[in-house]
């Protein structure tokens, strides 16, 4: 599960294929710091020299929209800061947009999905590539890639669950502090704590 891609922190190199220099560990010279399809920016950098077009998008939530036109449609690939929405447009270009212009739409038109990193159980950028060329080859078929995937909740299942079982622990750990013997214990102000950790008054 790809928990959150949008990390600060990067792995430049094993330890054993670093060099020591006299101002402490550095990656080789010429080590690649990015091997793939692993971030936005290579996405987007993949996407142009297909040619597709950057725009700049209205608001503030996308840092950039790539753009392209097909034999019938327009698609339109929003890239956020924790995923990935994507357009069409059931219409073509009278003329080409001019590059790093603002997009003259907004995602409340056409046929919309919104993608995320957190929790998705595959690469999304390669996704978003492979649509690209779905796009670009008319296939007409995209239903597959306007399945949202991932969850705007980063939090995963094991995370949640060991957060209620600090939250059961520390109930119980109260409980017994304040002399529970089976029954409520009062708490103050009109509060009571069940033996199940439950709260009344």
């Amino acid at each position: 599960m790809f928990l959150d891609w949008d990390c600060g922190a990067e792995i430049l190199c094993k330890t054993s294929e670093a060099v020591r220099t006299d101002k402490g560990m550095k990656p080789p010279l010429g080590f690649p710091k990015i091997v793939g399809m692993a971030t936005a920016g290579v996405l987007k950098d993949c996407l142009l020299k297909r040619g597709w077009t950057p725009m700049m998008p209205k608001g503030r939530v996308h840092s950039t929209v790539l753009t392209r036109c097909n034999r019938k449609e327009i698609a339109n690939i929003y890239l956020r800061r924790r995923g990935i929405d994507l357009q069409i447009l059931p219409e073509v270009w009278v003329e080409p947009p001019r590059a790093n212009t603002f997009l003259d739409c907004t995602l409340s038109e056409g046929r919309v999905v919104r993608h995320f990193l957190s929790q998705t159980s595959f690469n999304l950028f390669e996704g978003i590539l492979r649509f690209a060329k779905a796009f670009e080859n008319d296939e007409d078929n995209y239903g597959r890639f306007f399945n949202s995937v991932g969850s705007r909740d980063r939090k995963t299942a094991d995370i949640i669950g060991s957060c209620e079982e600090a939250d059961d622990g520390f109930d119980a750990m109260l409980y017994e502090a304040l002399g529970g013997d089976g029954g409520s214990v009062y708490i103050g102000d009109g509060l009571f704590m069940g033996a199940d950790g439950s709260w009344h008054d």
